[in-house]
């Protein structure tokens, strides 16, 4: 009689993807959780974006609820992140990292408010909303042994 084992099971329904280089990105612990869920919504394309609600048949316009220029799709909303990260530390890169996914969920709450509760937001109050969310995450979560430098630029920061 052959003996089963859970990870022999797990091994074999279990079907490996592709690698992917973001997904250290997105899911870090400086990072706030639902702004995690956001952008790995974001990156993998499953965002309910205007284009994709009207394929569905569910709404008659796929107008940009922020702008009224364009379309509402993924690539309108977001843009491609293409900053040199490799200078920086892992501090400074988890920080990177979490104020481009607060962006991310920033616009996107500001589109669903614009929907559904008609309140417009100017980009420099979620600009401001990103900031003070961001500093306060760090303030809770850093390590205590953080570099001298990185504690440095940290203050830096809040003194901006």
């Amino acid at each position: 009689m052959q003996k089963y084992s859970l990870k022999s099971i797990y091994a074999k329904l279990y079907v490996e993807g592709d690698h992917v280089d973001w997904d250290k990105f997105i899911w870090n612990r400086i990072s706030i959780p639902k702004h995690r869920a956001i952008a790995w919504l974001v990156m993998k394309n499953r965002l309910n974006t205007a284009d994709r609600l009207l394929n569905y048949g569910l709404i008659n316009d796929d107008k940009c609820q922020l702008c009224s220029t364009g379309r509402e799709t993924h690539e309108h909303l977001f843009f491609q992140y293409s900053g040199e990260t490799e200078e920086f530390q892992a501090l400074r890169k988890k920080v990177l990292a979490a104020v481009m996914k607060a962006g991310v969920y920033f616009i996107w709450w500001a589109r669903n408010e614009a929907v559904w509760n008609l309140v417009g937001w100017r980009p420099t109050q979620i600009v401001q909303r990103v900031k003070s969310l961001i500093l306060l995450r760090i303030s809770t979560v850093i390590p205590k042994k953080t570099s001298i430098d990185d504690r440095a630029w940290f203050d830096l920061l809040k003194s901006r």
